[in-house]
């Protein structure tokens, strides 16, 4: 399932005249907030210009709360408007992990955290519609009195009333400090999701949250956050159990006194991990505290502890010394299939115990996989009737929760078949793939699929009794009509069954289509599936892929010939030929808008005054024009031979023009092809000039020789 379907239940509503404003602080434009190019450059503006219904997208990069050292400068969000994170500088695409968004708290003396702000984001009776989305809060150091020693990440200040609160999703609160609630602290309502709260310390209750009264939070990481007095990694207590905590992991964390993983009151707590934790008991409750479907283990030195009045209802807590029918006992260890010895069965757990203090402890706690596998005595043993609505019941990787009227215990459904699994579709049969993890011991073990029309009633039943890769090419001997179907993994471990996800697959009719298709050499090219190829200079063959009913390809073989018109040109004098064969021509008088010349229509051109002239060639359907070449000798006589000499021809280096013993007065211009003047000399009484021409580019050259009214042209070749 992909993340964008777990949002689904987030329905934020915009006034028809909401805005958008960008900030980005390296952006150079404007600074007006319009777009990326002109996005504010600070935070600030964007939030003292956002209204109730406006959007604020912020690209990656830091955010200090304030340039200065005012401890209580914040973020301040405004009731109603969307923050988002994560875009990278300048627009564009958006990755909130890696292109972060930073709001930080670190002002005054930079690594010093005690003259920090009290909040780096704070949000006083905000609406539910207020979002916070994909932005990472650092650097809040609240040891104030009264609301300034609450929440040094995120502190959300509502009252009761379901008009007020806060939805926080995909966000990243770290290295925060506060009395109470080090990371976050929500005094009534809010909500959060997907995230991870990591590394905070509190002096008091609520080392990474804490939250009171209605605050909830989903999906959502609690590791390696430390609390003085309760709840290493959450404080959480209210009235009627309203806040709770749910599909989370409380990892790592750490207190002084009790609750080292969370310190609980009258609250729920529904299909958590808390495990890995150092102090007290890991979980402390107090009275009229409720957890359910939830794993307590590997915790040091105690577990669990419960309150007056309190309920546990299917809990896998690792203490053979605890007697309540809510509560499967089970053993410290991790391994092993056995009848009388009931296991966890993580995939990959910490091997840590608290508060990590090397970098190899912490990659190794980033690393822990806390799914279950085949033969955990916490498969299929949940309530599902503890679950809060059923539109947010999917577990942390986004596994539905309940599966054929089942629900395992702790975060994560157990794993059954891998995300590789799939369904390849060919003309008359479909073969199915998946891998199945299951006992070693094939006497134990059955594994197969079931598949049908509708996904509820999956009728065609398909068994086999080995393990690893599972390929079955006769499951439809002939397809029936193209549409919909469905099909589901499944695996047995001796009695219990391991259903995985109902998943579907398409059949497809055959449908491709050949047609030939013609272009010209250098235009662009536009196929079925609105594939462009510009500049086309040769043939090809293309396969445009177009979505029909059910999602299936009709492809279109597109076999596409080009015509590639020669427009080449050779000059001899003033003669122009083109160089293409059986083709119409047309010259053209470039000096004078390409006007077409009447006549002109052969191969070759002999123009009858100087200028610059080209060709259009039309070969079949296709035309195209040739560059310009310039006339400059139309109408010059060859001056009498012996009188002028002009040498050596061809010239590298040194042009030599001599008179054969008389006196020259005039000028001397040396012309490019183009009819361009390059070189000119005035001569006074000389019967010798000499003109450098080792710069000149090769190709011809005409030298014209003026005296009074009279000249004469040389055509000259450079080397």
């Amino acid at each position: 399932m992909k993340n964008i379907l777990l949002f689904s239940f987030l329905v934020i509503s915009f006034s028809a005249y909401s805005k958008s404003y960008y900030v980005d602080s390296s952006a150079v434009g404007a600074n007006d907030g319009s777009s990326w190019v002109n996005a504010y450059d600070s935070l600030h503006k964007a939030l003292d210009m956002a209204v109730s219904g406006d959007t604020i997208l912020v690209a990656e990069g830091t955010y200090k709360v304030s340039p200065d050292a005012d401890r209580a400068a914040c973020f301040r969000m405004p009731s109603g408007v969307v923050l988002r994170g994560g875009y990278l500088s300048g627009g564009g695409g958006r990755d909130i992990w890696d292109h972060p968004t930073i709001l930080s708290g670190d002002i005054g003396v930079q690594g010093d955290p005690t003259d920090n702000t009290y909040h780096v984001l704070y949000l006083d009776q905000t609406n539910p519609a207020t979002v916070i989305d994909g932005v990472f809060i650092t650097g809040g150091y609240a040891d104030g009195s009264g609301g300034d020693g609450s929440g040094g990440g995120i502190y959300v200040k509502t009252n009761s009333s379901r008009y007020y609160g806060v939805t926080i999703i995909r966000c990243r609160i770290y290295d925060n400090y506060a009395i109470n609630g080090g990371g976050v602290n929500i005094d009534q309502k809010g909500e959060i999701y997907y995230s991870k709260i990591e590394n905070n310390r509190a002096a008091s209750y609520g080392g990474g949250l804490s939250i009171h009264n209605d605050g909830r939070a989903y999906n959502t990481v609690i590791r390696n956050n430390y609390a003085g007095t309760g709840g290493g990694g959450v404080n959480i207590g209210g009235f009627n159990t309203a806040p709770g905590l749910f599909n989370c992991i409380i990892s790592n964390n750490e207190t002084a006194g009790e609750g080292s993983g969370i310190y609980q009151g009258e609250s729920r707590v529904v299909n958590c991990d808390i495990v890995n934790n150092k102090g007290g008991h890991a979980v402390r409750q107090s009275t009229y505290a409720r957890i359910s479907n939830s794993i307590i283990w590997g915790n040091a030195p105690l577990q669990f502890a419960k309150g007056n009045d309190a309920t546990v209802i299917d809990c896998a807590i690792a203490d053979p010394s605890l007697e309540d029918p809510g509560i499967i006992v089970v053993d410290s260890m991790n391994a092993g299939l056995n009848d009388t010895v009931a296991y966890v069965r993580f995939i990959y757990p910490a091997d840590s115990v608290g508060n990590v203090s090397t970098p190899e402890g912490w990659t190794h706690l980033k690393q822990a996989y806390w799914y279950i596998l085949p033969g955990s005595a916490c498969i299929n043993k949940g309530d599902k009737d503890q679950l809060p609505d059923e539109a947010k019941n999917i577990d942390y990787y986004g596994h539905p929760r309940v599966i054929l009227d089942t629900i395992d215990i702790g975060f994560a459904e157990a794993v059954i078949d891998l995300s590789t699994d799939s369904a390849v579709v060919t003309e008359d049969e479909v073969v199915l793939h998946g891998n199945v993890l299951f006992s070693i011991d094939l006497d134990l073990t059955r594994r197969g699929f079931d598949w049908g029309t509708d996904p509820d009633e999956l009728t065609h039943h398909i068994e086999n009794a080995t393990t690893g890769w599972y390929p079955y090419s006769d499951i439809i001997a002939t397809l029936p009509a193209p549409g919909i179907y469905y099909y589901r993994t499944w695996g047995m471990v001796g009695p219990t069954i391991y259903p995985g996800p109902v998943r579907q697959f398409v059949v497809c009719a055959t449908d491709t289509t050949r047609e030939t298709a013609e272009a010209c050499g250098g235009d662009s090219y536009v196929f079925p599936d609105s594939t462009v190829v510009d500049s086309v200079d040769a043939p090809m063959v293309h396969y445009s892929h177009l979505t029909g009913m059910y999602g299936c390809d009709s492809v279109v073989e597109t076999s596409l010939e080009v015509t590639v018109v020669d427009t080449s040109v050779t000059q001899d004098g003033i003669i122009l030929t083109a160089g293409a064969a059986d083709a119409v021509y047309q010259w053209l008088d470039c000096d004078n808008g390409y006007a077409a010349i009447a006549g002109a229509t052969g191969q070759s051109f002999t123009p009858d005054a100087n200028g610059s002239y080209a060709v259009a060639v039309s070969q079949g359907h296709c035309t195209d024009t040739s560059a310009c070449y310039a006339v400059t000798t139309v109408g010059v006589n060859d001056h009498p031979a012996g009188v002028y000499a002009v040498y050596p021809n061809p010239v590298r280096e040194q042009l030599i023009f001599e008179t054969g013993g008389e006196n020259f007065s005039g000028q001397l211009a040396l012309w490019n092809i183009l009819g361009e003047k390059i070189r000119e000399i005035t001569a006074e009484d000389v019967q010798r000039v000499e003109i450098p021409v080792a710069d000149l580019r090769q190709g011809v050259y005409f030298l014209k020789v003026t005296n009074g009214e009279n000249s004469v042209v040389f055509r000259i070749l450079k080397k």
